[in-house]
Formats: C-alpha cells, structure tokens, sequence
C-alpha cells in the first residue's frame, strides 16, 4: 500500500525550504519521518534524514547553494543587459549617422555667439549649447550652420 502520511509538523523555514516531520503509515505501520522540502516545488530534497539538527543543517546549506547560483545569474543577466544596452546604443548612433566635427561645433558656436546665443532662424529646434551642438549628427549641423548664417 502506498505512503499515508498523516500529520506534518515544520521545524524549520527558509525562503525556498523547510525542515518537517511526518508521522503515518506505511503499510500499516506507524512511521516517523524528518524531511526537507523545495517550497517552490512541493517536493522532498531529503526522506529520512536521521535528526531534526542534521535536517536544518541540509536547508541552510540548500538555500545557501541555491542563493549563490542566483547572485551569479543576477550577475551574468546584469553583464548581458550592460552588453545589449552598448550594442542598442552603437546601433542607434550607426542609424543616426557621424556626429559633427569639430570644426563644425566650432563654426556653429562661433555663429551662435554673434546672434547672442540665441537661435534667431527657422531651424527651430536648434541647439544653444555646446553639449547639444557636439551631439548633432553631421547632416544636421551643416544645415543648422547655413540656417545660421542666412542661406536657404
């Protein structure tokens, strides 16, 4: 006949595990049993451990074993997400296209400085600063330094 366990009784709790004691019977006989369960799958990691003590001892080292190998898949999906992130990115700046040059940054705040920083054409969306112009792509800032200096 199969297991009836009848009663269970915890002993002791970790996030994923815990230590119970299970009284019932086996082919008609009374049985004691110590037990560390998975609270995740319901199943028993350990049948018939022979003390409480020794049972806490296996969670303890089970939910130590199991936290390590999170912290070390945290780890490896962090290093991947940064990885993805860079790769997004370099893609991003390839699709824009080349930022502007130098010499147009220049250009351009030189341009920016006679019209008293302030954008006075019909580039509306121009940048004023020299942050905002260094991150134009080059297209762009060839059209912003001709919308500056008066060319259409």
């Amino acid at each position: 006949m199969a297991r009836q366990m009848r009663t269970t009784e915890k002993h002791h709790t970790t996030e994923d595990y815990q230590v119970v004691t299970q009284t019932g019977f086996i082919n008609d006989e009374r049985v004691y049993q110590i037990a560390v369960i998975n609270r995740n799958t319901g199943r028993e990691e350990h049948r018939d451990v022979d003390s409480v003590e020794n049972a806490i001892r296996l969670c303890n080292n089970s939910q130590d074993y199991l936290d390590k190998q999170r912290a070390e898949l945290a780890t490896k999906r962090e290093v991947e997400a940064k990885g993805e992130e860079e790769r997004a990115e370099d893609a991003a700046t390839k699709a824009i296209g080349p930022l502007a040059t130098d010499r147009q940054v220049d250009y351009i705040m030189a341009l920016l400085a006679q019209h008293g920083g302030q954008n006075t054409t019909w580039f509306s969306a121009g940048p004023t600063t020299l942050e905002e112009v260094a991150n134009m792509t080059r297209r762009d800032a060839s059209t912003y330094i001709s919308a500056l200096k008066g060319d259409n």
